[in-house]
């Protein structure tokens, strides 16, 4: 069941402005988010919920995603129910949203799409699409290839 959740930008200039996600978290629309709601929502920071939320719609485990956004497993698990993430975190967060809500739409399934992230990948040099999620080429990479499966590119 999908649940719908607003996200209140804190930016000045967008004040009273709402984003609404359906996900079983909260950044499934995402890829319908213009890059200025983007970088707002980036600016406030993720919060733990929301972060828990999308953690929910993903297969991903606290290993896997501290290693992905470059924090401790601690830092995930630790921070407050109100506490907010840093930008850098933030980005790679909504990134990693972006990359799991177009895989899923391409993949069909949620469980598929994970199925495809542990797979080695001919045309990323027989790696895994999980391992290259860590850096921005990466995750570049990582979507170039799930466009061209949607095109339908021999990939």
């Amino acid at each position: 069941m999908l649940v719908t959740t607003q996200l209140r930008q804190n930016s000045k200039k967008n004040s009273g402005r709402v984003a609404t996600a359906a996900f079983p978290g909260v950044l499934d629309n995402i890829s319908r988010w213009s890059n200025s709601e983007k970088i707002d929502i980036v600016h406030s920071g993720i919060s733990k919920q929301q972060f828990l939320d999308f953690k929910k719609g993903t297969a991903l485990d606290y290993d896997d995603l501290a290693r992905i956004l470059g924090v401790t497993r601690a830092t995930l698990h630790n921070k407050s129910e109100d506490g907010r993430f840093s930008t850098g975190v933030s980005e790679k967060v909504l990134r990693l949203a972006a990359i799991f809500a177009y895989g899923r739409e391409v993949f069909g399934t949620n469980e598929r799409f994970s199925q495809w992230l542990q797979s080695d990948i001919i045309a990323l040099g027989a790696h895994k699409p999980i391992e290259l999620l860590d850096t921005g080429f990466g995750m570049d990479e990582v979507l170039a290839i799930i466009g061209r499966i949607d095109y339908g590119v021999y990939s």
